[in-house]
């Protein structure tokens, strides 16, 4: 086993694997290996591409290639498609072992749709896969699904292992209603279940905890369940926990009551507080009860749903990893963004539990704390990513990385902070964004910067109000932090960039969102990469990319850094000190993290997606792409070894004519080092005289295409005069 020790405790996964999305199910992105290292990983070269096909399946979406980081599990690589189908390959050679498309053709999605009017449509976003040891025969692999259907895959040859739809996962249309007849459920809900994919489920022994999750902008009331999955053919449901009220207004104390549950281990972010006075969180017992009764409520009478939960108000799937603590139980979730966006005139309050994160309990599904990162979210700044377990200043930490470009440090045991970062290079002055400084840089001097524990701003009707202009929007929908990062034990390492937009903010209406005119703002787009002491919270070290954006994720391993950015280009830093090694170009960018793991022959090797459906930011949403897998060469030069010219002569006792013979002599030279390869070409003679006189001539030639070794042939013309004639031997008296 390897791995920094999350929580203290010591990680399961076996060296040369990475089993789940970040490595292990405590999150990190980190693989101990050190074959591969800061002192050798210039010399990574292309061992193999594997090229995914496109196939007809049921699924409706269209949007090709993977978004999922590669497994590899003993020796086999897999592959999350978009659609749901799996390849498996072997990690050494690029050979296929297995595929199958059963995952994309379990379910017929319009026929579900018309049996359950509160199913959304589906999509093909898939953020993550994971394999599960110990699960059946095999183990299981896992991918990122809708919150209604949900299915395991056999890792020995691609079977499916369980499936379970929407009445095990969900429930029936009695109990969620009609959202298009207006018809309320006896849960309350008045809307849809995203047709967006959460990341695959995290367990704790046999209990598997799933988040059931609301539409963005689509309504629907959000939960988490656990289940009992000691026989995954007859699983067994233990317990529900609601993160959103009953949608019918029925609940105005909503706020009130999930501070009391969790004992007053309940936190509230105010970026005005934190820019002006360094205030880390307000505890939710310090904000006075009328700054957030009637959460979620629509309070503006006279308007549609006035005194109830909208039908457009709801959050979002789970984007990012769910770590868990083996040693508590407790399972830690980022939830999605809270629609509808960007208007919240019909959306009083803190919007508690949306772009927030929840600690659960996950053998009883109490909620144990919880830390709201971005109260009345104006913006789609959710806090699902790149969520770890690690240890700061002696305590057990919950780190995640949240959209707004902040990253918090939260006590495991209370969800108190103990450190939050902000990246200096976050351009936070945009006109209209408001969101915690104004554009002079001063929080919230003006009254504008947002959002504050006061009732002003938690029915704060968008980001710019009153003005009904466009505006600019910094950090944009996608954010300024929306990768997972990675942790070595020393360091948490966050990627923030910088893509503002101008936004135009329209009408809220009974389903969808409202951002539109999504356009370049014209403020330079660029990426900074940062090393973040563990105990401190603050900077060591510091690399920027500029003109590009960033997505997906940062994996370290061997000392080194690696990152795909925007620009079509692997970056690999040297951990400790930020020094950038090399970049090799692929020139298709793609938003998913790079991993790492050994084929059967013991070698590993980097993997990585090249172009594709792999996140939509930046990729094709129609291209299949390829797998790429990148290791060391089987030999490495001896640094130091020069081609010396030398002049040879022999002297040999011959009869007969004179002839010539031509020796042939071809020196391969790897950087500085030559290996020399000798042929002779021989021509019959009777007692030659040879006279080799060896004339040498450098003809080089470089060709670049992925490894950043060169080969340079240098040929070496060799012409032997032979004379013959009597053997002169001229000796030293």
């Amino acid at each position: 086993p390897g791995g920094p020790p999350a929580a203290g405790g010591i990680p399961k996964i076996v060296t040369g694997n990475w089993e789940w999305i970040n490595y292990q199910p405590t999150g990190g992105s980190y693989s101990p290996q050190f074959e591969i290292n800061h002192e050798n990983v210039q010399y990574l070269g292309l061992n193999w591409i594997f090229p995914y096909t496109a196939i007809e399946s049921l699924f409706p979406n269209q949007q090709g290639g993977s978004g999922a980081p590669v497994i590899i599990v003993d020796g086999v690589a897999y592959v999350g498609k978009n659609n749901r189908a799996i390849h498996a390959v072997d990690a050494a050679t690029g050979k296929e072992v297995w595929f199958s498309d059963e995952q994309s053709n379990l379910w017929d999605r319009t026929a579900l749709l018309a049996e359950f009017p509160f199913f959304q449509s589906t999509w093909g976003h898939t953020h993550g896969m994971n394999y599960y040891r110990g699960m059946g025969d095999s183990g299981w692999l896992i991918t990122s699904n809708q919150p209604c259907l949900l299915s395991a895959t056999n890792a020995a040859d691609g079977s499916i292992a369980w499936q379970m739809g929407v009445e095990q996962l969900c429930g029936t249309t009695a109990e969620y209603g009609n959202p298009e007849e207006g018809i309320i459920g006896s849960f309350g809900s008045k809307g849809r279940i995203s047709g967006q994919s959460n990341h695959p489920p995290n367990f704790h022994g046999d209990i598997m905890v799933w988040p059931i999750m609301g539409a963005s902008g689509g309504g629907g009331r959000s939960s988490v369940k656990g289940f009992d999955m000691s026989d995954p053919n007859n699983p067994t449901e233990l317990w529900r926990t609601w993160l959103m009220p009953d949608m019918r207004g029925t609940d105005p104390d909503w706020a009130i009551t999930q501070c009391d549950i969790v004992d007053g281990n309940g936190w509230y972010f105010s970026a005005p507080d934190f820019f002006e006075s360094g205030t880390l969180a307000i505890n939710c017992a310090d904000v006075p009860d009328d700054v957030v009764r009637n959460d979620w409520i629509n309070m503006k009478e006279g308007t549609p749903h006035f005194g109830e939960v909208h039908t457009a108000s709801a959050m979002s799937v789970v984007w990012g990893n769910m770590p868990i603590d083996p040693a508590t139980g407790i399972i830690y979730i980022g939830t999605g963004d809270v629609g509808p966006y960007t208007n919240s005139s019909y959306k009083y309050g803190p919007n508690l539990y949306g772009s927030a994160i929840v600690a659960i309990d996950s053998t009883t599904g109490d909620i144990v704390w919880w830390f709201h990162s971005n109260p009345h979210d104006l913006w789609d700044w959710d806090c699902s990513w790149g969520g770890l377990i690690a240890k700061a200043q002696g305590t057990n930490v919950l780190i995640m990385g949240c959209k707004n470009g902040m990253a918090y440090a939260l006590n495991a045991a209370t969800g108190e902070p103990v450190w939050v970062w902000e990246a200096p290079t976050t351009w936070r002055t945009a006109p209209g964004t408001n969101y915690g400084v104004d554009v002079n840089g001063n929080a919230g001097v003006d009254g504008e910067a947002c959002c504050r524990m006061t009732k002003e701003h938690m029915g704060k009707d968008w980001f710019n109000f009153p003005d009904t202009e466009p505006a600019i929007m910094s950090p944009w929908l996608a954010g300024a932090l929306e990768s997972d990062m990675a942790y070595n034990g020393k360091y948490l390492f966050v990627a923030n960039y910088n893509d503002p937009r101008w936004t135009t903010t329209e009408n809220v209406r009974e389903f969808g969102n409202q951002a539109t005119n999504v356009v370049s703002a014209g403020h330079p787009v660029n990426t900074t990469i940062y090393a973040v002491d563990i105990n401190t919270g603050q900077a060591a070290w510091s690399a920027f990319i500029p003109d590009f954006g960033f997505r997906g994720g940062l994996m370290t391993t061997g000392n080194v850094l690696y990152g795909y950015a925007g620009d079509g280009n692997l970056y690999m830093f040297n951990a400790d000190t930020g020094e950038l090694i090399d970049t090799q170009l692929f020139g298709v960018p793609i938003s998913v993290m790079p991993t790492i793991g050994a084929g059967e022959d013991g070698k590993h090797r980097i993997f990585l997606h090249i172009g594709g459906g792999g996140g939509f930011l930046y990729a094709s949403g129609s291209t299949e792409g390829s797998l790429a897998a990148l290791g060391l060469p089987d030999v490495f030069p001896d640094a130091g070894e020069i081609v010396q010219q030398r002049e040879v002569i022999r002297n040999v006792e011959v009869e007969g004519p004179v002839r010539e013979i031509f020796v042939e002599k071809e020196v391969e030279v790897i950087q500085e080092v030559e290996k020399i390869i000798e042929r002779e070409v021989e021509v019959e003679v009777e007692k030659i005289v040879e006279v080799e006189k060896e004339v040498q001539v450098e003809i080089v030639t470089t060709e670049e295409v992925i490894s950043p070794v060169s080969y340079v042939a240098i040929g070496l013309g060799v012409v032997l005069i032979v004379v013959a004639g009597v053997l002169f031997q001229r000796s030293k008296s």
